[in-house]
């Protein structure tokens, strides 16, 4: 079992193709979170790991409509919660670079406004109640704490 802390920053920029409006910007998110999995080393340098991530993000939508209508930014707080499964290489005794794939769900769901819009842009009350929600394909930097020096080779069976 592994237990761990990090952050994570994603950024979407607006879909021209999707919105019925000239729209220039985004929406920043940064999350703060913590990690519960299980990590399976399968050779001393490679590792399978599946684990879920859970916090609390702050998006902030930054379009040139809100700055039309006076504010800087329009800011959501919501809950964060990321299942996810990851490649691992061990590059040292105490550390491991990861490619990762999960998939993230925010706690609030998109409205037009938050960019500034006063419509619905033609969808559905049903479509607009669903919660934010993405793929996340990613890399990663593990540092360990298991009483391994650098220096000790660490590469052998126990």
């Amino acid at each position: 079992i592994s237990f761990g802390a990090g952050v994570h920053y994603s950024y979407f920029n607006v879909n021209q193709f999707r919105i019925n409006q000239k729209v220039i910007g985004g929406m920043h998110n940064g999350a703060a979170f913590v990690k519960l999995g299980f990590e399976k080393f399968w050779t001393p340098t490679f590792a399978t790991d599946i684990a879920v991530k859970a916090g609390f993000a702050q998006s902030a939508f930054s379009t040139d409509t809100l700055k039309k209508l006076g504010y800087t930014y329009q800011a959501r707080i919501s809950s964060y919660f990321e299942p996810n499964i990851g490649i691992c290489l061990a590059s040292d005794v105490n550390a491991s670079f990861r490619l990762t794939l999960g998939y993230a769900f925010y706690g609030f769901g998109f409205r037009p406004m938050n960019l500034g819009i006063n419509s619905d842009l033609g969808y559905s009350s049903s479509e607009l109640n669903k919660i934010s929600s993405y793929l996340i394909v990613g890399f990663g930097y593990s540092r360990y704490f298991n009483g391994k020096k650098s220096t000790d080779t660490g590469w052998e069976e126990e």
